[in-house]
């Protein structure tokens, strides 16, 4: 028995399952992939899917023995914009990358993650450096959510010490495309009382 398999609960010993969603016009689902012991008294089946408007295409496949992953059902991969980008204090870019990353064009950043990762994030890292100018740097990339993190979290950390001083936030997020969000940024940005932002010259 491997890292990935386990031995079925006897409240769940009718077989394996594998099963997937793709997201349809209702977003209640989204993209989803489980597999498992099962519940349910079901003969071996091929695979069976329907597809539903709102909620999407829905396939399953149970056999009474182990079954890896049979009937080519596979995770979704999750998609996200994977960029870079860094500017000076001026807005100046400073980097040679391919651009577009802070003002996202198109889907032309949209990557397939690896099959280990579940969600995107979007992370700003800002220096004060020791010649008194400052440089923001920008990255859009694929994710693997920890146990303590879940979707829509925003977290800054700053410090300092006699060379520079520092602020990094990260935004987490979950679904298709989720990181071309503004999040990450209106967390390091003073708002008025109205949650307004402050514009100065």
């Amino acid at each position: 028995m491997d890292a990935k398999s386990r031995k079925c609960p006897i409240f769940a010993n009718w077989g394996c399952f594998t099963a997937n969603n793709t997201e349809g016009d209702h977003v209640i689902y989204g993209n989803t992939f489980n597999k498992g012991c099962s519940i349910f008294e079901r003969s071996d089946d091929a695979t069976e899917c329907n597809d539903h408007k709102l909620f999407g295409r829905a396939c399953k496949r149970q056999t009474s023995t182990s079954m890896g992953n049979p009937g080519g059902l596979e995770r979704p991969l999750q998609q996200c914009y994977v960029c870079n980008e860094t500017f000076d204090h001026a807005g100046n870019r400073i980097d040679k990358g391919p651009g577009n990353c802070f003002n996202l064009v198109g889907d032309e950043h949209l990557e397939e993650c690896d099959s280990t990762e579940d969600s995107c994030e979007t992370a700003m890292i800002m220096d004060w450096l020791h010649d008194g100018s400052q440089a923001f740097h920008l990255t859009r990339k694929c994710h693997k959510l920890r146990q303590t993190e879940s979707d829509g979290d925003t977290n800054c950390y700053e410090g300092q010490n006699s060379y520079i001083q520092f602020k990094d936030c990260y935004n987490i997020c979950t679904g298709n495309g989720c990181n071309n969000n503004s999040d990450v940024f209106n967390a390091n940005s003073r708002l008025d009382d109205n949650g307004d932002l402050i514009e100065i010259r």
